[in-house]
């Protein structure tokens, strides 16, 4: 399994890097964008990035990838397929590394009906459903090429769908890895329509949600 990984000072970060080795699933690269927030956090992603012994590790101080060093060390990898875990509400523009790459995103909505923020609690507000959607990413928020959905049981503690949350993106994303190993990853085709995004949820909203 040939991938390289993005990582950030996140809890989703934490989640994918501790699954996929868990799984065995080990990148050959990772590449880590440092907003400078939640050191604590950061502490405990290299904990699980320094028993990796083999996987070549790049630490950048930025909030997202758009930026020249970082671009050029993206391109140097001979990995196509890249794992996109970077900053909430920042989308990647550079054209050249989107062309060039091929970036993995999951996202906890139906998509293209549930774009934007934090629409795994308008889905269950709404569908009483949970969703996860794994795309190829582009300029756009979450208009990328679909390449797996599937649903998801809501959680006996509802309190935890934060971690919920992160933990079957990584279950996605490790489906479609697996499908790159064995050369069978498919594009979906969806019928273009056009749907408003999903903004943060009201705190009001998010509590009926978890109550």
């Amino acid at each position: 399994m040939n991938y390289s990984i993005i990582l950030s000072n996140n809890h989703r970060s934490y989640t994918y890097i501790k699954y996929f080795i868990k799984k065995k699933a080990i990148p050959n690269n990772v590449i880590y964008i440092d907003d400078g927030n939640k050191i604590n956090l950061k502490k405990k992603i290299f904990k699980f990035l320094n028993s990796l012994k083999y996987t070549k590790i790049s630490y950048f101080r930025s909030d997202n990838i758009d930026k020249k060093k970082i671009e050029k060390t993206i391109l140097s990898i001979k990995d196509k397929y890249f794992v996109y875990s970077g900053y909430a509400g920042i989308i990647i523009k550079n054209k050249k590394i989107l062309k060039k790459k091929l970036f993995l995103h999951s996202h906890t909505g139906k998509l293209p009906e549930y774009q934007g923020s934090t629409t795994i609690y308008y889905s269950i507000l709404r569908k009483k459903k949970i969703y996860c959607t794994t795309f190829a990413m582009n300029s756009f928020i979450d208009k990328g090429k679909i390449l797996f959905e599937k649903e998801y049981p809501i959680p006996k503690n509802i309190k935890k769908l934060d971690f919920y949350d992160n933990e079957i993106r990584a279950i996605n994303i490790l489906y479609v890895l697996n499908k790159i190993k064995i050369k069978k990853l498919i594009f979906f085709k969806k019928k273009i329509r056009f749907y408003s995004p999903y903004y943060i949820i009201h705190p009001i909203l998010r509590y009926l949600v978890c109550k």
